[in-house]
């Protein structure tokens, strides 16, 4: 939740995707990571970030 506060606040679009209704999605985030998956996971800019801090969004944001 609180990742998608941090991306509504500074007018970033983004897509939300529940992992527990989308198991096909929840079934290749796990095999990117590993094996689990683990959530807030976020693609920005070609790059996945695992339960990123909000200073590690803001820095792979240019315009934040």
């Amino acid at each position: 939740m609180m990742v998608r506060r941090y991306l509504d606040r500074n007018d970033i679009a983004f897509e939300y995707h529940d992992l527990e209704i989308e198991l096909d999605l929840h079934k290749t985030l796990s095999w990117l990571l590993g094996g689990e998956a683990r959530h807030p996971s976020v693609f920005l800019a070609g790059t996945l970030f695992v339960e990123p801090t909000l200073e590690e969004l803001g820095a792979a944001i240019p315009s934040v």
